[in-house]
């Protein structure tokens, strides 16, 4: 049986025998009644999921889900900083379905970004566990790898002879 339905049974059930014991039998003499509905928080939602590494200024697509106990619908806080605190919230989602949340970050460095969910009666889920992103510097670029990247592109059939000599020159 549902946990909400069997809170507001056991409820019902006792307000019932509170009003026989008092001697309140009839429905005109009881002015309000307040249901108390049961709630758990959602689970924890899975890691996100998608790249770990990436330049800055370009948009990655990251992935979650969860299960709320009571199938209630959730929205997910995402945090993309690394803080603890969310930064973006989304729309509402079923209980279970896999969410996708696209971001990109503006300043190179290490970030681990965590997500976490809300039902409609404002129960949390915990954070989830973090993926660590890297958004790392760019490297110096070589001025003989422009050259042969260009030369590749103009000229395909290149790419076979020189493949063996652009490998050997990326090492470094």
């Amino acid at each position: 049986m549902n946990k909400k339905l069997l809170g507001i049974l056991v409820i019902i059930l006792l307000i019932t025998c509170t009003l026989s014991v008092i001697g309140l039998r009839t429905k005109h003499e009881i002015s309000k009644l307040d249901i108390i509905t049961l709630n758990d928080p959602p689970d924890k939602p899975s890691t996100p999921h998608g790249t770990t590494s990436g330049k800055t200024g370009i948009v990655y697509d990251y992935t979650s889900s969860t299960i709320d106990p009571d199938g209630d619908k959730l929205i997910y806080g995402w945090d993309w900083e690394g803080d603890m605190i969310v930064d973006e919230w989304t729309d509402l989602h079923n209980s279970g379905e896999i969410i996708e949340m696209s971001h990109s970050w503006d300043i190179e460095g290490s970030y681990e970004i965590r997500v976490k969910a809300k039902d409609t009666y404002d129960a949390e889920s915990p954070w989830s566990d973090p993926l660590s992103i890297s958004m790392p510097k760019n490297k110096a670029i070589n001025p003989l790898l422009l050259f042969l990247e260009r030369l590749i592109e103009r000229f395909p059939i290149l790419e076979q002879i020189l493949q063996p000599i652009y490998d050997k020159l990326t090492v470094f």
